[in-house]
């Protein structure tokens, strides 16, 4: 009796291993081309003194900090669709 059940059950813990493990599908997703292109840069100084070349400086800043922000504001939009259209993990863990 004993050993009809020790070979159920050993039979059993065979079964459960010979399974197959659940399949985990998993895809990358890159941001579209419009949010990957480069920025515009300042048009260039009309004069090439010193003050010129300062206010040029300062308008490459103003329009990269701009774009900069402006990208970022994108991407992050992005990310939030893509997150709300992916299915939820079963663990409920959240990679980064």
């Amino acid at each position: 009796m004993l050993n009809k059940i020790v070979a159920g059950l050993l039979l059993a813990a065979l079964a459960a291993c010979g399974s197959a493990p659940p399949q985990i599908i998993s895809s990358v997703q890159t941001p579209p081309d419009s949010l990957l292109q480069d920025c515009q840069h300042a048009p260039r100084p009309a004069d090439n003194t010193v003050n010129g070349l300062m206010l040029g400086i300062i308008n490459e800043r103003n329009v990269t900090e701009s774009c900069d922000w402006a990208d970022k504001a994108a991407l992050r939009a992005w990310k939030a669709g893509v997150e709300a259209a992916a299915p939820k993990a079963a663990s409920g863990a959240k990679g980064n």
